[in-house]
């Protein structure tokens, strides 16, 4: 089975020939091991049989934007190729300071490896927000249009690429709470969803518009998905009310979802933290492959929700299991997460994240036991 088919088997519960692998490291991954790295990670998936020359590891990886030397040298392939528009978010690629992004938000960046955070939030210098009208006339919207968004030499060799070797081809679009947040300011975003909703609802639809336009922009290179990052829990639970997340963010994500599903294309949301309560909402709205923090959250509780019905791409815990925790136990928990959330019609894609602190005799158990337990045990694959 290639890996088009296999993604999208696994994805629509169409019995894959066994679980696809994405790779997922942070540029500070590549920064501290380099080469130790690479000599894991160029053997895995051991069943891909392919060339991956000429692209670099942030299109054939999770997305995380790396130098065009650190692309350059450390070529991966698994069953999937990540296109992102070109963007002034996160910082400096590969550097530390500041940088100003498209939207006007102020980035500071102190680990060339990891991203920046917002120190400049444009919306907080506007002081009236009563006036909907004024704040509009006040703030300058980017163009989702503009042509330095988009590499188009990139897609055009990604898109050959992609058909060449049969790859799912996945395209990261934006995201919505966490941009808010950057443009008002965290606190001042939730103060304002309560005393200046006009004001929020506003921007929620321009970013909607936004991440549409977006997502046709890239549609016409033969993509295969479309993939959303918001983080919405903390360690403990969700960020705001639950009621208020469905009143003001669930029909947002649902008109996104619902041009995706328009041009044929799988949805995938990325959200760390415990965002439990909101799952079966995701669900409910046609999210297929959900990306949740998985150490954040009840395993059994989200197995009970999840397994059969949507897709999961796991998150192998990074906050104990790859920088602490022993091969033994690197096994067991995978073992274990593949028993709560597979099945043998499909259902979940092996990912977990490598960050400078992950132990790379950790990294490589993880990716061992991705190729070990990651076949599919049913007849109608074979």
């Amino acid at each position: 089975m290639d890996s088009l088919k296999r993604v999208i088997n696994t994805i629509e519960f169409k019995y894959p020939d066994r679980y696809p692998i994405m790779h997922a490291v942070l540029p500070a991954g590549w920064m501290k091991y380099g080469e130790h790295l690479y000599s894991i990670l160029k053997k895995y998936p051991t069943y891909i049989n392919n060339s991956s020359e000429g692209v670099g590891a942030g299109q054939a990886s999770a997305g995380y934007e790396i130098t065009g030397e650190l692309a350059e040298k450390f070529v991966l392939a698994d069953d999937f190729i990540f296109v992102e528009p070109r963007t002034y978010q996160f910082g400096k690629v590969g550097q530390i300071g500041y940088q100003s992004d498209e939207w006007g938000c102020i980035w500071k960046k102190n680990d060339p490896g990891i991203a920046g955070q917002v120190v400049g939030h444009p919306l907080t210098e506007i002081l009236d927000y009563r006036s909907t009208e004024k704040l509009l006339k006040t703030y300058n919207f980017p163009n989702p249009n503009e042509y330095w968004r988009y590499d188009i030499s990139l897609l055009k060799k990604l898109r050959k690429y992609s058909k060449s070797y049969s790859k799912y081809f996945l395209a990261y679009i934006g995201n919505l709470f966490e941009l808010l947040q950057w443009l008002f300011g965290y606190e001042n975003l939730l103060i304002n969803i309560h005393t200046n909703p006009a004001i929020v609802k506003e921007f929620i639809d321009r970013i909607v518009d936004y991440n549409i336009a977006t997502m046709k922009n890239f549609y016409g290179y033969s993509i295969n998905g479309v993939v959303m990052h918001d983080d919405w829990g903390t360690q403990r639970s969700l960020m705001i009310n639950p009621s208020m997340w469905r009143k003001y963010f669930k029909s947002a994500y649902k008109e996104i979802i619902g041009e995706a599903k328009k041009l044929d294309l799988h949805f995938h949301f990325h959200t760390d933290g415990n965002t439990i309560e909101i799952i079966e909402d995701l669900i409910e709205i046609g999210v297929d492959v959900i990306n949740p923090q998985l150490s954040a959250i009840d395993l059994e509780k989200l197995s009970s929700i999840c397994r059969g019905r949507v897709c999961i791409r796991t998150d192998i815990d990074r906050q104990y299991i790859l920088p602490y925790a022993s091969p033994r136990e690197v096994e067991d928990y995978i073992k274990r997460i593949i028993n709560l959330f597979g099945t043998d019609k499909g259902g979940l894609i092996l990912s977990g994240e490598i960050n400078s602190d992950a132990k790379l005799e950790n990294v490589e158990k993880m990716y061992m036991c991705f190729e070990e337990y990651g076949v599919v045990n049913n007849q109608k694959s074979k």
